[in-house]
Order: structure tokens, then C-alpha cells, then sequence
């Protein structure tokens, strides 16, 4: 697919538009690419200021963000306030993947590939996509959050795609743009780091296998506890055993004696779904789709991995890969536009 050519991607233009016009050219890159792919365009908006996180040298630790529920695209503010367009035009492609992720989820037969439909949906329910804990001040369990984040299928292959449109941008339509050689060894250098440091941590090279198989197994957990609630609730309806508890099970299934029976059921379907390789019979009944993806915030890198990430030669004006933030609420703060080099009137909806 040949990508679309918006005015002002070329490296020299983007340096003499203004801030605003930037903007204008990543939402009509979204817009362009959205019609090509035959789904909605999502909104591209600057990143809130409750939603930004900075480290320890005021660099952004999160590049951009997907809401799945309103189909809107934040960006962090500084990637298009840089004076070279590479960064917020590889954000933009990520986010735009999520949002064909999310398209494709809601509309069977979209994608081509029902197996990895299926597991964006599974990756995409509550509770499944990964985002670590926020607290976790343990190096090396840091790292394996990080980890399971990077590789779990959502966003391995929002990554992949970002980065395989990005370089067919401006190495095929667009080659020689100045500076995007010395940019593109940087990230090559930083999604090998990534991968090494996965292999480490999950003791194989087939981390996009681990990811999967990760996702899959919380999945699979919190259809067994909820099975289980459900059991619960259902004996729990008969007087003799819990009085007070009159909920009926949930999703039409079938009240079982006792809850005993449905946990070791729902034991060997599980065991039979590992056995075999393929998707369990509980997980081939599940028919509720998600309004949304889940939305994506990636854990902090272990500062070890960081400091050690950040001595590789990196060229002026540039910024660290890193994961996204979760897009919780859509509250713009004016300030950040201003802080950009926005001015204080201009108006975010621009374009749609």
C-alpha cells in the first residue's frame, strides 16, 4: 500500500511550518492513512497535561496514547514541536495501528488474519492488556513488566507496523530526507535492546510467542474466576445454602451442584487448551466484544536499562523511544499547546 503523501512530512517543510501547521499535517496523515485502510479517522490531539509523565530530565516517558471509546489519538506536544517530523510521524502510525486494531476487533472479516484478530480481542478485554504495576520498585521485576508490555500482541505489532511504514516513508516515497538515517539507527538500536533484554528475561527468542502466550493466560484466568463468581452466585440463590445471595449466574451459564465441579471443568478445558494449541471451548463461547481497546500505558523502563539506553549516541533535539499512557480522560489543557509553541487560540479540533 502506497502511503499518503501529506504536505509538510518532508523534513525541510516541517521545519518551516508552525506549530500549528505540524499538527495539521500528523491529524491529515491519520486522516488520509484511515481512508486508505477504510475505517474511521481518529481525532489526533496534543497529550493532556494529567496524562504526561517526565523523568528525571524533564524528557516525556510516554510518546503517545489510543482511547478506543471516543476513536481519539493523543500525542506528546515536544515530538511535534521537534525540529525533525520522524518521531511524531512514527507515534502517528503507531496510534493509527491501535485504532485499526480497534476497527477490525469490532468489525469481523475486516483484517485478513482472523487468528491475530482474535488476539487483539483477547488482548483488548478488561483486564487482559498488560500495563505493569505502576508501584513496582523491584529492578528486575520492572524489566518484566516492561517486557510482557513491549511483547503482548496489541502492541508488537502496532510497533512492527510503525516502524515498517515510517521507513517506507521516508526511505522509499520520500528517500534522502536529512537527518532520518541517524534517526532510524537509533531506534533499530533501541527495539534491539528491547529484544535482547526480552530474550533475557523470558529465557528464549521467541518473546512475540511469550507475549501471546502471557496474554492468553490472564485471559484464561479471569474467565475461570469468573465462572466461579458466577457458580457462586448461582448456588448462593438457593435458600438452604446462602440465603441473602439471589444474583442468577451470568452470560447463560448453566448452574452447576456445586462450585467445585465447575472449577475443575473449567481446569480441564484449560488443560486441554494448552495441550492442544488452540483456543478453549469457554473461549470460543465468549461473543462480548469490547467498546474499546485497552487502553495503553506502558510500565516504566527499569531505570538500569534506561541509564544504560541513554549513553548510546543519539543525535541533538531527539527523544528516547518510549511506551504509551493511558488515555483516561480527554480534559485539554491549553497550556500544553502554548508549551509547544502553539498559540493560546488554536483550535484542537482543527481538521475534523
Amino acid at each position: 500500500m502506497m502511503l499518503p503523501l501529506v504536505p509538510g512530512l518532508q523534513c525541510n517543510a516541517w521545519q518551516n511550518m508552525s506549530n500549528a501547521g505540524r499538527w495539521s499535517t500528523v491529524r491529515n496523515l491519520e486522516k488520509q492513512l484511515a481512508a486508505q485502510e477504510n475505517r474511521q479517522a481518529a481525532e489526533v490531539l496534543p497529550m493532556p497535561q494529567e496524562m504526561r509523565q517526565l523523568d528525571g530530565n524533564g524528557q516525556p516517558q510516554h510518546l503517545g496514547a489510543y482511547d478506543g471509546s471516543k476513536n481519539t489519538i493523543y500525542i506528546e506536544p515536544t515530538l511535534v514541536a521537534d525540529s525533525q517530523p520522524y518521531q511524531a510521524v512514527e507515534t502517528t502510525f503507531h496510534e493509527g495501528r491501535h485504532a485499526y486494531q480497534h476497527h477490525a476487533v469490532a468489525n469481523p472479516g475486516f483484517h485478513d488474519n482472523p487468528q491475530q484478530v482474535e488476539d487483539w480481542r483477547v488482548n483488548s478485554e478488561p483486564n487482559v492488556y498488560y500495563s505493569g504495576d505502576p508501584n513496582e520498585i523491584d529492578p528486575s521485576q520492572q524489566q518484566v513488566d516492561y517486557s510482557l508490555y513491549r511483547w503482548q500482541p496489541v502492541e508488537d505489532d502496532a510497533a512492527k507496523t510503525a516502524r515498517e511504514r515510517t521507513d517506507e516513508l521516508y526511505e522509499g516515497q520520500l528517500e534522502n530526507q536529512p537527518g532520518y538515517a541517524e534517526y532510524k539507527a537509533n531506534r533499530e538500536q533501541e527495539m534491539a535492546w528491547d529484544r535482547q533484554q526480552a530474550e533475557e528475561t523470558f529465557g528464549t527468542p521467541e518473546v512475540e510467542e511469550i507475549g501471546r502466550q502471557a496474554t492468553y493466560e490472564r485471559y484464561d484466568q479471569i474467565e475461570m474466576e469468573q465462572v466461579g463468581q458466577e457458580t457462586a452466585q448461582g448456588a448462593g440463590a438457593r435458600p438452604e445454602m446462602t440465603p441473602n445471595a439471589t444474583s442468577p449466574p451470568q452470560n447463560g451459564i448453566e448452574k452447576r451442584d456445586t462450585e467445585e465441579s465447575v472449577q475443575q471443568e473449567a481446569s480441564e478445558v484449560l488443560a486441554s487448551d494448552h495441550a492442544e494449541g488452540e483456543p478453549s471451548e469457554a473461549r470460543q463461547r465468549q461473543t462480548i466484544e469490547p467498546d474499546t481497546l485497552k487502553q495503553h500505558e506502558a510500565p516504566a523502563e527499569p531505570e538500569t536499562a534506561r541509564t544504560q539506553r541513554e549513553t548510546m549516541q543519539q543525535p541533538a533535539g531527539r527523544l528516547p523511544s518510549a511506551a504509551q499512557a493511558p488515555a483516561e480522560s480527554t480534559k485539554l489543557d491549553t497550556s500544553i499547546g502554548e508549551a509547544a509553541g502553539e498559540s493560546a487560540d488554536y483550535d484542537y479540533g482543527y481538521g475534523y
